[in-house]
């Protein structure tokens, strides 16, 4: 505040025709305990102040010359600013690498989860069709099973029959052998008919003429 005063104080005597002012280079007793509160910060140093002068002697020559010493003085160079989270920029850039990774992947991740439910279910498809080709051959094995078992069933039944059959025809042969001897019987109980008619014919004659 008080270096703005001055300054000021400076140019305003430097107009043409403008009366000096008067200016005291006494600063006030409360500037200095205003100064040495403030500290330093880390991103600058505090830069000297130029001291008051009394410009009311000077002339205008001396002023700009001292004004552009002034000007003329190398600037210190500026502490480079530290950011707080320079410890955190390593960590924070690979925590977001491996988040664009993340992300990355989980794209990559949700591609592959599709094409794999798209295979699960050409493959339950051809589960289900497979089930039911099997559901149908066994059906047919079923039926196939049962017609050998018919077919057993038939060759056995043609097997008795054919031995029903061998029998019957013996039977038939023995019938037709016993029905010739039953002629034969009947044709010789019928001579000795004849003959003990014959008999019983000369035994009465012979009765009668005794």
């Amino acid at each position: 505040m008080w270096d703005r005063l001055t300054d000021f104080n400076f140019h305003t005597s430097l107009r043409p025709g403008a009366p000096s002012p008067p200016v005291t280079t006494q600063q006030p007793e409360d500037l200095p305990a205003v100064i040495s509160s403030t500290k330093p910060t880390d991103d600058c140093a505090l830069q000297p102040r130029p001291t008051a002068v009394d410009v009311g002697g000077l002339s205008n020559n001396d002023a700009s010359s001292e004004n552009t010493n002034d000007t003329l003085e190398p600037p210190r160079p500026k502490r480079q600013r530290k950011s707080r989270f320079a410890t955190l920029s390593t960590e924070v850039d690979a925590s977001l690498a491996v988040l664009y990774r993340e992300l990355e992947s989980v794209a990559s991740l949700k591609v592959q989860v599709e094409d794999l439910q798209n295979q699960n279910t050409e493959y339950l498809q051809g589960m289900k069709i497979r089930d039911n080709n099997l559901a149908v051959l066994r059906r047919e094995l079923d039926n196939r099973k049962a017609e050998v078992e018919e077919l057993a069933r038939l060759r056995a039944n043609t097997s008795q029959r054919e031995s029903l059959q061998k029998e019957i025809e013996g039977l038939r042969s023995k019938n037709a052998q016993l029905e010739a001897d039953l002629q034969v019987s009947r044709e010789q109980t019928a001579a000795v008919q004849e003959l003990v008619n014959d008999w019983k014919g000369k035994l009465s004659q012979l009765i009668s003429t005794s």
